[in-house]
């Protein structure tokens, strides 16, 4: 379908999607947009298994820093938390430009989730551009009800970009990229329906600012 409605800028703006079901477990939607801060091009592919789920999102986007922070991988099995998106620090629109994916394996013993993304994003209000990087890795093992534990390796690099304006000061170009790889080790022992205990070991490597 094809829409044409009004934004707050002159002229128009407008989308097209198409969407695909070759089967039953696979979906693919494919769309395409302007307005007025350009193109909009949007890829979403799906595949559930009887086993294992596949998950991949492109978009360019006008958002803001509030919503790329809280939202999660479209259709991504809700036991695997993936929310975990940083922002640059605007209150002004952003514009994202984002590659999602994941893929999760479920055994009769254990689970295995692999999820990335990558994120470039402009500030509307100065046009300075940030870049984003991240690769999770869980492997939760099946153990009884009473004892669970899971470990989770993980990449990230970010680089954010911008502009510090200080009293009495020039404006200053700043610099904070970082990146770091880290490792978490968490077991809960679970005593009934409302009292459990858990403990958590995170070891992080960072280098940079």
């Amino acid at each position: 379908f094809q829409t044409l409605f009004p934004v707050d800028e002159d002229g128009n703006a407008w989308q097209f999607t198409v969407n695909w079901t070759p089967s039953p477990r696979t979906s693919v939607s494919v769309g395409m947009g302007d307005r007025f801060f350009g193109k909009t091009p949007r890829i979403n592919i799906s595949h559930n298994h009887k086993s294992s789920y596949f998950s991949l999102a492109y978009r360019r986007q006008l958002t803001f820093r509030r919503d790329i922070t809280t939202e999660d991988l479209e259709g991504f099995p809700l036991d695997f938390e993936n929310i975990n998106n940083p922002a640059i620090w605007t209150e002004a629109p952003i514009i994202e430009e984002r590659l999602d994916g994941g893929w999760v394996y479920r055994a009769q013993r254990y689970s295995l989730a692999l999820t990335g993304n990558y994120s470039e994003q402009q500030r509307t209000d100065d046009g300075q551009d940030s870049i984003f990087k991240r690769v999770d890795l869980r492997y939760n093992p099946r153990t009884t009800s009473r004892y669970t534990w899971s470990a989770n390796l993980a990449w990230r690099e970010d680089d954010p970009q911008g502009i510090l304006f200080e009293v009495d000061e020039p404006p200053l170009d700043f610099d904070n990229s970082t990146q770091a790889w880290i490792f978490n080790l968490t077991a809960r022992r679970r005593f009934n329906q409302r009292f459990s205990v858990s403990l958590s070991y995170r070891f992080t490597d960072r280098q940079g600012a």
